[in-house]
C-alpha cells in the first residue's frame, strides 16, 4: 500500500470516529449536558478527527505541487507539528478553565505524536520520510480512539 492510499484510509477512519461521536452525543445526552470530562473528550475526538483528515490531506496536496520527497515530508511534518501544538494549547486552556484532570493516557499519545513529527521535521536520523509522519497521524487517531473509550467506560460503567 502506498502512502497516498494509507493516508486516505486514515482520513476515512477519522471521519468515521466523528460520525460515531455524533451518534453518541444524540443518543446519550442526559438532561441536555455531559459531565466535564466527557465534554472534554467529545471536543478532543472532534478536533483530533478533523485534524487527522487535515494531516492526511496535507502531503497529498503538497505532492500535487511536485515537491521532492524529503521536502514534501519535512513541510508536512512542520504543518502537522504547528497544528498539533496549536490545538493542544487550546485543549490545555479548556482543561485549566474547567479545572479538571482527565486521564493521562491521551496526553501521552499526543506527546508522542508531537515528538515523532518533530524528529521527522528535523530529519533525524535519516531524513524526513513517510513512515514517521504516518506514525504521528496514527497516534493522533489513537488519541481519538482513547477518548472514545474513556467516554464509553464513563457512560456504560
Amino acid at each position: 500500500m502506498d502512502y497516498a492510499s494509507f493516508l486516505e484510509t486514515t482520513a476515512e477512519i477519522a471521519v468515521a470516529f466523528t460520525g460515531f461521536i455524533g451518534i453518541f452525543v444524540v443518543l446519550a445526552r442526559r438532561d441536555g449536558s455531559f459531565d466535564q470530562i466527557v465534554g472534554l473528550s467529545i471536543r478532543v475526538i472532534v478536533l483530533a478527527s478533523v485534524a487527522c483528515v487535515f494531516y492526511a490531506a496535507l502531503p497529498l496536496i503538497l505532492s500535487a505541487a511536485g515537491l521532492e520527497s524529503t521536502t514534501l515530508w519535512r513541510w508536512s511534518s512542520v504543518g502537522l507539528l504547528a497544528a498539533q501544538i496549536t490545538w493542544t494549547a487550546h485543549i490545555i486552556r479548556i482543561r485549566r478553565r474547567l479545572e479538571i484532570r482527565p486521564p493521562q493516557f491521551p496526553v501521552i499519545l499526543n506527546g508522542l505524536a508531537v515528538l515523532v513529527v518533530a524528529v521527522n521535521a528535523l530529519g533525524w536520523p535519516v531524513g524526513p520520510s513517510a513512515g514517521p509522519y504516518i506514525i504521528a497521524v496514527w497516534l493522533v487517531l489513537a488519541l481519538t480512539a482513547a477518548n472514545f473509550v474513556i467516554i464509553i467506560f464513563d457512560q456504560v460503567l
